[in-house]
């Protein structure tokens, strides 16, 4: 479980859901998604290379739980306004 969870929290928000398909067709434990949003520093700064609002990250959440997802989180370059969004999502 635990090289499986480290490789989902390595990958970028776009490769999450083929990544949980790919898992879930092999392992029948839990699953969590902690993605990073792909970027890169320029220098000064980070420069993310997707743009994800707060409620698309939510919108693919929702698809992450679909898959067999139970662990959601965000790593570098999510935002407070993401998981805030991903928590409204989750209680309904």
């Amino acid at each position: 479980m635990t090289d499986t969870v480290q490789r989902i929290a390595g990958s970028g928000v776009d490769e999450i859901d083929a990544i949980l398909a790919a898992i879930r067709a092999a392992w029948h434990g839990p699953l969590g998604a902690y993605p990073n949003r792909t970027g890169y520093c320029d220098g000064s700064q980070w420069v993310f290379t997707e743009q994800v609002t707060p409620q698309g990250y939510a919108a693919r959440v929702q698809r992450w739980t679909e898959l067999g997802a139970t662990m959601i989180g965000g790593g570098g370059g999510t935002t407070p306004a993401m998981i805030e969004a991903v928590a409204g999502t989750l209680k309904h």
